[in-house]
């Protein structure tokens, strides 16, 4: 995501987008293994650089978190918290990714090869020279 998001903000929109309540996602900043039994999408935020300063990595442990088409939910974040998002796509190039733009896409993108072996990493789009 090209914005850091606050939680709740995330959480909401992700419980929107799956019809279930704001409190069955979990939203965590480090993973742990104290999560109770009623959380149905824990949702990891981890920290870039660049133009994209937010991974996100949903873990789904209900069979409705599993259905969910995530390049829907992408596109949906998208839209709702007005950002432009990332989401990998099926080649075997690292360096290929879809964009989701304010909702908008997915369209072909390619990252800038320069920073993602920094920590945290960096991603950026790379330009037409």
């Amino acid at each position: 995501m090209d914005r850091d998001v606050p939680g709740e903000e995330l959480a909401a929109a992700l419980a929107e987008f799956l019809e279930i309540a704001p409190a069955d996602i979990l939203i965590v900043d480090e993973l742990s293994e104290d999560i109770t039994e009623n959380i149905q999408l824990i949702c990891h935020r981890i920290p870039a650089r660049g133009e994209f300063c937010l991974l996100l990595c949903p873990y789904p442990r209900s069979q409705a978190a599993k259905d969910a088409d995530c390049t829907q939910a992408v596109r949906y974040l998208s839209r709702k918290l007005r950002c432009r998002c990332l989401i990998p796509d099926e080649q075997l190039n690292p360096y290929s990714w879809l964009l989701l733009d304010n909702g908008e896409g997915p369209q072909p993108a390619f990252l800038e090869t320069e920073g993602l072996d920094r920590e945290p990493e960096e991603y950026r789009l790379k330009r037409e020279p």
